[in-house]
Order: structure tokens, then sequence, then C-alpha cells
């Protein structure tokens, strides 16, 4: 370990004698010291956090919030537009769809009307003859006057 290293203790060693040459007595104390400076790191980035928090919190709103809200404003209403015209599309579909069988149920029941009247018109021309051949026999011709 050196003496640089952080995070390391910081050792100091004193040596102190007591009493006399003869008797000399050695006496190793050792201090270990942490070092403070993690404890004003932490403090000054607890303060510069709390400057910030109450800068954006005093903060009057700026253009950029209203130009944000006015993007989001304008993406709903796109939004909106968007839904509007693909129901229109459909909707358009559909009535194209429900004329087109509107057309055909009316052709069919305009050809099923002309045929049941073509069938009437026979059976009265049928009728019509089969009267007058009937009538023919019974009525005797008319002879001017004169």
């Amino acid at each position: 370990m050196t003496v640089n290293e952080p995070g390391a203790p910081h050792t100091t060693e004193v040596k102190r004698t007591y009493g006399a040459e003869p008797e000399r007595t050695v006496v190793h104390t050792t201090e270990v010291r942490e070092s403070s400076a993690a404890w004003w790191i932490g403090a000054l980035v607890a303060i510069v956090a709390i400057l910030a928090v109450v800068y954006l919190v005093t903060r009057s709103p700026t253009d950029e919030n209203a130009q944000v809200a006015e993007a989001l404003e304008q993406g709903r209403l796109v939004g909106a537009l968007e839904s509007t015209q693909s129901s229109l599309a459909s909707a358009q579909d559909q009535a194209i769809r429900s004329s087109q069988q509107a057309a055909d149920a009316t052709a069919n029941a305009a050809a099923s009307a002309a045929s049941e009247a073509r069938a009437a018109s026979e059976r009265a021309a049928d009728a019509a003859a089969r009267a007058t051949e009937r009538l023919g026999d019974q009525i005797a011709p008319v002879e001017p006057v004169g």
C-alpha cells in the first residue's frame, strides 16, 4: 500500500522513549485517521442536487412547453382526422355495395315484372281470341241501313 492510494487509512507511527538510557523502553503507537474527503464530496453532491431540484420546481414555463403542448394537440387532431377519413372511406364502400345490391334487386324485380306482364298479356290475348271465336258464331251480320 502506498501513501497516495485513495481510501487507504492514514497511519502515523510515534516512537517514545521513557526512562534512562540503560533501561530504555520503546513504545510504538499507531494512529489511524480516516479521510473526511468522502464526506465533503457527498455533501457537495447533495447541495448540487438540491439546487437542481429547486431550479426545476421554481422555473417558469418556457415556450418549449407551449410548443410541446401544441404538438401533442396537433397529433391528437391528426389522429382524429385520420380516423374520420377511414370511417368515411368505409361508409363510402358500404354505400357503393348497398347501391349496387339495390340496383341488382331493382333489375331483377323489373325483369320479373316484365316477364309477368308478358305472360299476363299473352293470357289476355288468348282469352280475347277465344271470346271472339265464341261470339263470332253468335253475332249476326249487320246490314247497312240506307
